[in-house]
């Protein structure tokens, strides 16, 4: 399940293993768990929607 990936979105989810980056999508507010294999300074601010997930209760994107 992919919820923060829609199917119309275009790039998004198409490794589904955080290897590639092409759903790397910029955090607005929240931190996230970062479970990708990018380099951490490629990832600041961002997170790999396929595979990482919200520390906390709410994490926001801009989409």
């Amino acid at each position: 399940m992919f919820p923060a990936a829609p199917r119309s979105a275009p790039g998004r989810g198409r490794c589904r293993r955080g290897v590639c980056g092409s759903c790397l999508t910029e955090v607005v507010r929240g931190q996230p768990i970062h479970r990708d294999t990018l380099s951490p300074g490629v990832r600041i601010g961002a997170m790999s929607t396929c595979v990482s997930w919200a520390e906390g209760p709410e994490l926001e994107f801009n989409l």
